[in-house]
């Protein structure tokens, strides 16, 4: 089984996380989406990685990643076979969305893309978890961040 020499899970959970940051920053501003498509474009590529790294021989859960948090809450991903193909399926549309909102110049486009960011940080972490927790509480989040996004 191949390893990555970085949390690839970890990673691909929070860069769209680092990208909302990144464009609450830059709101208003012509540099939004470039730096959108160009983050997007980076989330696909380590899906991407991932879907390079993952062994389809082997039936178990792999690229383990384990942080305890807090003493009733730990950060554990792995991905299996679904796992992977969800999360790169993920990636692609969250490029594709962010590639229709450049086209169509929404309105108000820096709180969309951060939508857009912030359910691709839930799907991902969705995807990937494997603490019942994290995975009930998720869910929860992304309701509400497409009903907000849904509202507008």
């Amino acid at each position: 089984m191949a390893q990555a020499s970085y949390p690839v899970l970890a990673t691909l959970q929070l860069l769209p996380l680092m990208a909302i940051g990144l464009l609450t920053l830059l709101r208003g501003k012509r540099l939004l989406y470039p730096v959108a498509i160009g983050l997007s474009l980076l989330e696909f590529l380590l899906a991407c990685k991932l879907y390079r790294l993952f062994d389809a021989a082997n039936l178990s859960l792999q690229l383990a990643e384990r942080l305890p948090l807090l003493p009733f809450l730990d950060y554990h991903a792995a991905v299996d076979g679904m796992s992977v193909l969800f999360i790169l399926l993920t990636a692609v549309i969250s490029l594709l969305v962010v590639l229709y909102a450049q086209v169509w110049q929404l309105a108000n486009s820096s709180a969309f893309l951060a939508m857009v960011f912030a359910i691709q940080a839930t799907l991902q972490g969705m995807f990937a978890t494997q603490d019942l927790l994290s995975f009930t509480l998720l869910p929860a989040v992304e309701l509400v961040l497409i009903a907000y996004l849904l509202q507008r």
